[in-house]
This record gives structure tokens, C-alpha cells and sequence, in this order.
């Protein structure tokens, strides 16, 4: 099946005093998440589980990253999941070590839609 891309958001996490790159994720996603409305498929009468997610993840520790935790942090799965890790993000000397994650979530749907 064919996609196009409906739409690509950006957010940005950090764990300020943990060093838990998972953790500066999670709150990227959170950050997409509670900012984003996509009525699209509402009004078009499809379902969002029919479309294809892309999740590029920029860290400054891409080896500490488990993919399957990142999944959990989605609070609606699609059938199709890509997570794609790269090196990236911001490591900060502070008090204690700032992680900064940037996630951008790439939502497809099908061509057809």
C-alpha cells in the first residue's frame, strides 16, 4: 500500500537531572502530542489506525535507546510503526548532565484516502 504524508510535527524533550535519554523522549512526544488536532480523520471518516507512523528521534545517546519503550509512549497506535534513531539532540553540563531529545512524528496515510 502507498502512503502520502498528511503531516510532520517536531517537539522537543528534556531530562534535566535523570541523564534518561528515554525519558527526554518521552516528553518530545508529549510535546507533539499536546499540541496537535487532527480533525482529518474525523471529518474524512477514516480510521487513524490505517495510517502509517514515522518517528525520527534525534539524542545525544542513540545506544541507550529501547524501541519498543518508545512505542509504549504513543497514546494511539497505528498497524505500521517506523522508529528511526539517530545521533543528535543536545547533551548539557549543568549541575548534572540535561539530556535534549527532538523527535519528529511523520504521520501517512493511505493514498487513497
Amino acid at each position: 500500500m502507498g502512503y502520502v504524508r498528511l503531516l510532520t510535527e517536531i517537539g522537543v524533550g528534556t531530562d534535566l537531572m535523570g541523564r534518561d535519554v528515554l525519558e527526554s523522549i518521552h516528553r518530545a512526544i508529549e510535546d507533539i502530542v499536546h499540541r496537535v488536532c487532527i480533525p482529518y480523520f474525523r471529518d474524512k471518516g477514516l480510521d487513524f489506525r490505517d495510517s502509517k507512523l514515522v518517528i525520527d528521534i534525534y539524542t545525544p545517546y542513540p545506544e541507550r535507546i529501547d524501541r519498543s519503550r518508545i512505542i509504549d509512549f504513543l497514546p494511539v497506535k497505528t498497524r505500521e510503526i517506523v522508529v528511526n534513531v539517530y545521533k543528535g539532540g543536545a547533551s548539557v553540563k549543568s549541575l548534572d548532565e540535561i539530556i535534549v531529545s527532538i523527535v519528529a512524528l511523520t504521520i501517512l496515510i493511505p493514498e487513497n484516502s
